[in-house]
């Protein structure tokens, strides 16, 4: 019997990066491990995966620790240190590991790596942006674009790669998960329609220059994330301006109502994910709601009232201000917003302060109106 610590753990113990969830292998037969783990249980249904004390523990792939290595996704993920039998303490290593972890690249283990398991192109991008000083080795680029060109990522699980995404918009660089996937040719089907993104102006040039929606989408996501922004916040920041993309192109580069046609757009990415209930509302809410936000200052006391009611149940305030801050210091209005993140804090206090007298209570549509009339009239006075 021989079980093996593998990949991301041991990756991130010899980059001195904090390590959380660990991996296992083991080879031999499964009499034998459950000897040597008597409380662990099989929970895999086609192969013999078992779980001890919430640990996975998976049987290797091949006749051995080198052949498991060999088959794995990245070269800077194929290391494996024995944790029992005769070879106990012996770090294992593909034969690039050691060099790419050293030199910072992004290398598949294998030159049908991405072709097994085409999943593996979004591990890779995700990678990408949880280790933001490696670079995208030319290897890996051309079989992301294989992958894509031979159409294999159409009938990926959802939930996988929905569970990549969310991974991505933790990173410490989330936008480079956008970036990678755009130069494999990958963001279709499943990020569509940001596959569009790259050859769409971000708006007039007086605003945002020569980037382009997706330069733009990127660079949102990681101001949300240098701004303290959690893995929500990003996911907003990467669902606010998908109405760009469907913009008339005659109309180009000005995109008329785009937070309205891009709602419908940003329910589907999530259902198309399968992500929770929350991340598709929080995407609709990124689209609609983004540019009054950034507005704030300029909307009436209703509208006001009306776009903070709509933001509480989901609990969306911070991670949308963080989102409109990190969208207007695009265009170099950033700084400017502090303030108005203050005041929209407190119209939100001074909102959910508001009651209604006993007398106006229990009287349907009435008591909705008056209730929202109130609201206006907190907001109105603080002016």
């Amino acid at each position: 019997m021989q079980i093996y610590l593998v990949g991301g753990a041991l990756r991130n113990m010899l980059l001195g990066i904090p390590e959380h969830d660990r991996d296992f292998t083991w080879f031999g037969d499964e009499a034998a491990l459950t000897a040597l783990l008597p409380e662990a249980r099989r929970v895999g249904k086609c192969f013999p995966i078992f779980l001890h004390h919430g640990r996975e523990y998976a049987p290797g792939r091949g006749p051995d620790i080198q052949a498991d290595l060999a088959a794995r996704d990245l070269t800077i993920n194929a290391i494996a240190l024995a944790l029992h039998g005769e070879h106990a303490g012996r770090l294992h290593l593909h034969p690039l590991a050691a060099h790419d972890l050293r030199h910072g690249w992004l290398r598949p283990a294998s030159a049908t790596a991405l072709l097994d398991d085409p999943l593996r192109v979004f591990r890779l991008a995700r990678f990408a942006a949880q280790l933001p000083d490696f670079r995208l080795h030319f290897s890996a680029l051309a079989a992301m674009k294989e992958v894509a060109r031979k159409g294999l990522l159409d009938g990926l699980d959802a939930e996988r790669v929905g569970a990549e995404v969310l991974k991505a918009m933790a990173a410490p660089r989330p936008g480079r998960f956008l970036e990678v996937l755009d130069l494999g040719d990958c963001l279709a089907p499943w990020l569509a329609p940001l596959d569009r993104a790259a050859v769409i102006p971000a708006g007039p040039a007086a605003y945002h220059g020569a980037n382009s929606v997706l330069t733009h989408t990127v660079n949102v996501m990681n101001g949300v994330q240098a701004a303290g922004g959690d893995a929500l916040a990003v996911w907003l920041a990467l669902c606010h301006d998908l109405g760009k993309c469907v913009s008339p192109v005659l109309r180009l580069p000005r995109h008329h109502s785009h937070e309205i046609h891009g709602a419908p757009l940003a329910r589907a990415l999530a259902e198309r994910l399968r992500l929770s209930t929350r991340h598709l509302k929080a995407a609709e809410s990124a689209s609609l709601h983004h540019m009054k936000l950034g507005g704030y200052a300029q909307l009436r006391p209703g509208t006001r009232v009306d776009l903070l009611i709509a933001l509480h149940p989901l609990r969306l305030l911070d991670p949308m201000l963080l989102l409109a801050q990190a969208d207007r210091a695009q265009v170099g209005l950033g700084d400017s917003y502090a303030d108005a993140m203050h005041r929209i804090r407190e119209d939100m206090r001074r909102v959910l302060a508001v009651q209604l007298p006993a007398s106006l209570r229990n009287k349907g549509p009435l008591s909705g109106r008056k209730l929202r009339e109130l609201r206006c009239l907190a907001i109105a006075r603080a002016e």
